[in-house]
């Protein structure tokens, strides 16, 4: 059931969303200085092509520095985004599950470091 979730995750959207969280990861870990950048993008990519099936622990005590950093800039937005998307998926039956999956996303765009994906 979880591939069958996740095919049609990627076939609405997932898949285009993955691959631009991995082109933002690639070109920025491309240079040596935004490497700890480039990293939660492509953890973010990881996650988004198949969220079905997968647990997602976010520790923000563990790296409360990068995360603070991280969330202001770029983690608030994508996460915003994922939560709106979210919420209007849950207003259908059939959407449901596709929301509780965004809202997994936005939880690991808020927060990126310190989180370990099951």
């Amino acid at each position: 059931m979880q591939k069958l979730c996740n095919i049609i995750w990627n076939l609405l959207g997932g898949m285009i969303l993955a691959l631009a969280y991995f082109i933002i990861g690639a070109v920025l870990s491309a240079t040596v200085v935004l490497i700890p950048l480039g990293k939660p993008f492509l953890r973010l990519a990881k996650i988004t092509f198949s969220p079905f099936g997968k647990f997602v622990d976010v520790c923000f005590s563990a790296h409360s520095l990068p995360n603070a950093l991280w969330m202001v800039p770029i983690g608030l937005s994508l996460s915003l985004v994922s939560f709106v998307i979210g919420a209007v998926l849950c207003v259908t039956l059939i959407g449901i599950p596709f929301g509780k999956q965004c809202f997994k996303v936005g939880k690991i765009a808020l927060m990126p470091y310190g989180a370990t994906v099951q």
